[in-house]
């Protein structure tokens, strides 16, 4: 937890520095933190039941996943377009995924 409060002030800090910090408006920080604590609870949820029906490492490989689905959704409420590179990507993560979870189920098979 103490590394993610260590990038936040960095993070600031460097904007600060570069004159590039603007806050949202005060009116938004109501949704800002509702969106926060729903999308905690919601991966938080999700993560717990994922490590329970599958192993630690490929628990570990779907949170890799993570830009792609942020990317896609993106994508469908529209602040993003993407391109070509990014869909190449997305596509060699969905495979590298998808041949991890292959592996582990056959050598779950052979145990």
């Amino acid at each position: 937890m103490a590394r993610f409060a260590i990038v936040v002030l960095l993070l600031f800090g460097w904007l600060a520095a570069r004159r590039h910090l603007h806050l949202p408006a005060r009116t938004d920080w109501p949704l800002l933190g509702l969106g926060r604590l729903s999308g905690y609870a919601i991966y938080q949820a999700f993560f717990t039941v994922g490590l329970n029906k599958t192993s630690a490492f490929f628990v570990s490989v779907l949170l890799s996943f993570g830009p792609v689905f942020l990317l896609l959704f993106a994508v469908a409420v529209g602040i993003e377009r993407v391109r070509a590179r990014q869909w190449l990507g997305a596509l060699v993560v969905l495979l590298g995924t998808a041949l991890v979870r292959l592996v582990d189920r056959a050598s779950a098979a052979a145990a």
